[in-house]
């Protein structure tokens, strides 16, 4: 008997029918893919994802190392400046040959050695002793605001006030006779650095035309 041919349609039928069965239930519950959007905006999954935020530095300071110094909202010290009442003006014909002799004694005070420094945190109240008393009364006395014949003690006395007052009026200082910040700063300017300033201001003169006259 000769053998029937099976068409290959059914053949390919029955194929079909037994790679399903060899699946079985994997190939029924699989999963399809995502599909592919084209066109889509690939950042977008990254934009929804929730950021973490860098870890902040820690102002701590580890074991062993110094604490990070904070910065002062201290404003700095305000300097007032003082207001002359006094009726002569400020510039005269004489004002160039004065300047130019202060200038030659602070030479020879320079060339002399010559104040100490006083301490910057010095604070003398009027009728107060204290220890610079005696450098403050050398340094009055050398430059013309103490008579030198004054009474030596380590107290801000009355004579010892005027003169604080004297130096102050010339510097251009409230007039209070204490000896605070500001004085001291100002007696602390070197011998040869005043000198220097008065030289400087008697060459600007030499080359000014300003009319004197009556204030």
């Amino acid at each position: 008997m000769s053998a029937r041919r099976v068409p290959v349609s059914a053949r390919l039928c029955v194929g079909l029918s037994l790679a399903v069965l060899m699946l079985g239930p994997m190939g029924a519950h699989a999963e399809p893919a995502p599909p592919v959007v084209a066109g889509a905006d690939v950042t977008a999954a990254a934009r929804a994802a929730p950021e973490t935020p860098a870890p902040a530095p820690s102002a701590e300071a580890k074991p062993g190392e110094p604490a990070p110094a904070r910065k002062s909202r201290e404003l700095p010290p305000m300097v007032i400046a003082r207001v002359s009442a006094d009726p002569l003006p400020t510039l005269a014909a004489s004002t160039f040959l004065d300047t130019l002799r202060m200038a030659d004694r602070y030479q020879a005070m320079a060339d002399a050695g010559g104040w100490g420094t006083l301490p910057t945190d010095l604070v003398i109240k009027p009728g107060a002793r204290d220890a610079a008393v005696p450098a403050l009364r050398r340094h009055l006395a050398m430059v013309g605001d103490l008579a030198p014949d004054t009474p030596v003690s380590d107290a801000l006395d009355a004579p010892l006030v005027a003169a604080v007052m004297a130096f102050q009026a010339r510097h251009g200082l409230p007039e209070t006779g204490l000896v605070g910040r500001q004085t001291v700063a100002a007696l602390n300017v070197p011998a040869r650095v005043r000198q220097r300033q008065l030289s400087a201001s008697a060459a600007r003169q030499l080359g000014s035309t300003f009319a004197f006259g009556d204030r």
